[in-house]
């Protein structure tokens, strides 16, 4: 999978995750009563989209370690 691709599908699920937690789930359990509550309603979603947030950073890592390798073979082609 490319690199856009991944990223986009990253974020669609983190839109889908904070409709499913900030819309959804409140019709089904109701309205919470207070801000504490409220705040408990996104920490699945926090977790999930930490998880991706540091899976994007490694992608990042891999892409950049791919990039310098090409760089250094283009260095020695050159001198």
């Amino acid at each position: 999978m490319k690199m856009s691709g991944l990223i986009f599908t990253c974020l669609i699920v983190v839109l889908l995750i904070v409709y499913f937690t900030g819309i959804v789930f409140p019709q089904y359990y109701g309205v919470p009563k207070g801000a504490g509550e409220f705040g408990d309603m996104f920490g699945a979603a926090n977790a999930i989209i930490s998880g991706l947030a540091l899976l994007l950073v490694v992608c990042a890592i891999l892409l950049q370690m791919n990039e310098l390798k090409l760089q250094r073979e283009e260095l020695t082609l050159t001198r």
